[in-house]
């Protein structure tokens, strides 16, 4: 199972009041914010039960949310400015409106947020998954902790991943009595399966109707990504720098670091409860 990839935008270029105003929902909604990250205090043995966001630094005029949200506690942040959210997983995928405690995917809320030509009914239609939109490009096959240990025992990452793309392509890819499109969809199954590289897959049905959605609304560049993992893994890593800029860092930390260079200007908002 993919883990679910959330994405929470406001209006706004004031990170800092975003990341205040979550606080103060969380709570009144009975959280205690914790910090797990080097120079904090640790994570409470009391707690039990976690949300886990980071406000990364206005982008185009929107601040951006990243985390698995608690959908009450959304329903009570920042009044004044209307929340879109966007998520996909397992189950599904879609866009939502959040304003004035109310939750609407209704294709006229968004009005305010189309882009100079695109119409609600281009909106609809992607909505229904009936506008075109392009494939995205995945990382290999390789899971990350396998790939660490290929690239600790000088193995070629790529020709790993051809050898992987080879089982899957002998495994569905002769399969008389079953059409080219359930074959398609059996091998991108197979391969998300074998990588298990956690991230929403953004060619099913449900991710290219969440992308051709966020096509037709004028939101920020990075609406989509970083992703939440990257996020934590290069702010771990930037934490560790700012204490000992001579800190050793593992792989992942390293490599998330260098492709979100300004992850220490995130805030992290970790909080939980009993």
């Amino acid at each position: 199972m993919s883990n679910p990839w959330h994405s929470l935008l406001l209006k706004t270029d004031d990170s800092e009041a975003v990341s205040e105003a979550l606080l103060t929902a969380f709570s009144a909604s009975s959280y205690t914010r914790y910090n797990p990250f080097p120079g904090g205090s640790g994570t409470p043995p009391k707690l039990k039960m976690f949300i886990k966001h980071f406000v990364a630094p206005a982008q185009d005029g929107w601040t951006r949310i990243l985390g698995d949200p608690d959908p009450a506690v959304l329903l009570t942040l920042n009044q004044s400015i209307p929340l879109l959210h966007g998520w996909l997983d397992d189950s599904g995928g879609s866009w939502q409106l959040i304003a004035d405690g109310t939750v609407t995917d209704d294709p006229l809320a968004f009005s305010p947020y189309l882009k100079p030509g695109k119409t609600l009914d281009d909106l609809r239609r992607a909505q229904l998954g009936h506008a075109p939109v392009a494939t995205v490009e995945t990382d290999g096959l390789l899971p990350p902790d396998v790939q660490q240990l290929a690239n600790a025992r000088n193995v070629n990452p790529k020709q790993a991943d051809k050898l992987m793309e080879r089982v899957t392509s002998r495994l569905f890819g002769r399969l008389d009595k079953t059409s080219e499109g359930e074959a398609s969809s059996m091998k991108n199954q197979a391969r998300a399966m074998i990588s298990g590289s956690g991230g929403p897959d953004w060619n099913s049905t449900t991710g290219r109707a969440v992308r051709a959605a966020a096509d037709m609304m004028a939101l920020p560049a990075n609406w989509r990504e970083p992703a939440w993992s990257d996020v934590r893994d290069a702010y771990q890593a930037a934490r560790m720098l700012a204490r000992n800029p001579k800190a050793s860092l593992l792989p992942n930390e390293r490599d998330a670091l260098k492709t979100i260079p300004d992850a220490g200007q995130y805030i992290a908002v970790y909080v939980g409860k009993p």
